[in-house]
């Protein structure tokens, strides 16, 4: 990666909008910005397309398909990269040959430096300790380019299937003395095997083994609203379905957007009557 030293510097104002707490409290100073931009400059200038370094962002994807589009490379210890999967923004300063970054978040995994995948420059955002030091309050934040990664662990127990592109349902059913098995998700009930078979159609799922003779994992897609006038209802070409809305029975239009993984509930709504005026 090339690094251009005069690009995108801070200037109070800029860096004022990002920190509107810290200046309340502490008032940003042109000391603070100057810290700022030579830490962001630092940051920059340690960055490799060939080798993830302390700071860089990361796609990472689980074996369960639980996906994070920010994970930190926290530590680098011997070529075992430390990496924190939902992290706060790091405390970041220097060391002899790079960054350190102090983050809390979690959790935290290791993986071998060479088994991630380079996917081109990203903005990454980072702190540090304004002017009157550790305290309330007082640490400045600010972001800086880095580079970003991408890691799936191996071996992944769902295929192609990740929580980036889909609803991912941990489904139970609870057998009952009389009458079909009911199926319960998240605390809501979906109903008996017709109903659950409904929904798996409706909502064009794929259905996986769970951790018990019970459980199923149900990968499908998410459930989307978007309300349209009257007049654009009536026009749309789409089949007609009850669904509830607020826990009103409502006729809905439905489609499907099979790039985002979407089923998509038209609702038409009366106009207001600020909107008759």
């Amino acid at each position: 990666m090339t690094h251009d030293p005069t690009k995108g510097c801070y200037t109070l104002d800029t860096l004022r909008a990002l920190n509107p707490l810290y200046d309340h409290e502490h008032g940003l100073t042109q000391q603070d910005v100057e810290a700022v931009n030579a830490m962001k400059k630092y940051i920059e200038s340690t960055r490799s397309a060939d080798r993830p370094q302390c700071g860089d962002r990361v796609r990472y994807v689980s074996r369960h398909g639980d996906y994070a589009g920010s994970a930190l490379i926290a530590y680098d210890r011997n070529d075992m990269l430390t990496v924190c999967i939902c992290p706060y923004d790091p405390f970041a300063s220097r060391t002899k040959d790079g960054v350190q970054c102090c983050s809390s978040g979690g959790p935290f995994t290791h993986v071998a430096a060479a088994a991630f995948r380079y996917e081109g420059p990203r903005r990454g955002s980072f702190k540090i300790w304004g002017h009157d030091g550790p305290c309330g309050n007082g640490s400045i934040r600010f972001e800086a380019e880095v580079a970003g990664w991408s890691y799936r662990e191996p071996d992944p127990l769902y295929g192609d299937f990740t929580t980036e592109a889909w609803r991912r349902l941990y489904v139970y059913r609870i057998e009952r003395p009389c009458g079909s098995d009911l199926y319960r998700t998240n605390g809501r009930e979906i109903g008996d095997e017709a109903a659950f078979q409904t929904f798996l159609h409706d909502y064009k799922a794929t259905v996986f083994p769970g951790r018990s003779p019970r459980q199923l994992v149900v990968w499908c897609y998410r459930p989307a609203e978007r309300p349209l006038s009257q007049e654009q209802w009536d026009a749309l070409d789409a089949p007609i379905a009850d669904c509830r809305i607020y826990n009103v029975p409502q006729p809905v239009k439905i489609l499907y957007d099979d790039l985002r993984h979407e089923r998509i509930c038209l609702l038409y709504t009366s106009p207001s009557p600020r909107d008759t005026r």
